[in-house]
């Protein structure tokens, strides 16, 4: 089983500002301090050219993060008041993993027999580590140092298919909209159109 990490910085980050902070709202607080963990199944047809895929899911995540910088920034919490905020950097990026579980995990058509059990798809095979090893925010106190990824995301190969991770903070986005965008730009990258 092997896992490759690219870094995706959104398109035009080299123009972006040094630092921007995004204040969330109060109705953002709301939420519980966990991360949104989606799993997204797709088949694939033999003849598919993975480095494509691969491709052009980071191109269009570039795109898509230019219009959701929030989920390329660090989650930061205030000690004494519990309010929370992101800081995205200019060169602010989020981590997207590639990862081969052709010869581990069940094949697509094995998936489809058994109607796609969720007892199959454990976190911590197709989520990235980030997301699965600790607890955020902590209530015992024992928050990391380090700014917290608002968004990070892992594509798995299967036989036959491919299994989508995905990870974002739900203090900052539930991620149906992400997902939409990230679709309609990896699209769009495929058919060599601009994004728009």
């Amino acid at each position: 089983m092997s896992t490759k990490e690219i870094r995706i910085r959104p398109a035009g980050w080299e123009n972006a500002p040094a630092e921007e902070r995004f204040a969330l709202s109060d109705m953002d607080h709301t939420m519980p301090k966990i991360y949104v963990q989606i799993v997204e199944i797709f088949r694939l047809t033999q003849s598919v050219d993975k480095a494509e895929i691969v491709d052009s899911m980071a191109k269009g995540l570039e795109f898509t993060l230019n219009q959701f910088p929030i989920l390329a920034g660090g989650l930061k919490m205030d000690a004494e008041n519990g309010r929370l905020w992101v800081t995205k950097k200019k060169d602010g990026e989020a981590s997207l993993f590639v990862q081969d579980l052709e010869e581990t995990f069940p094949s697509f058509d094995e998936l489809d027999r058994t109607d796609f059990p969720a007892a199959t798809f454990k976190g911590h095979l197709v989520l990235p580590k980030a997301v699965t090893e600790k607890q955020l925010f902590s209530p015992l106190g024992d928050n990391q140092k380090d700014d917290l990824i608002v968004s990070t995301f892992q594509i798995n190969f299967i036989k036959g298919g491919l299994v989508l991770g995905i990870a974002i903070h739900h203090n900052c986005s539930d991620g149906p909209g992400f997902l939409t965008t990230w679709a309609r730009n990896s699209k769009a990258v495929i058919n060599g159109l601009p994004s728009k």
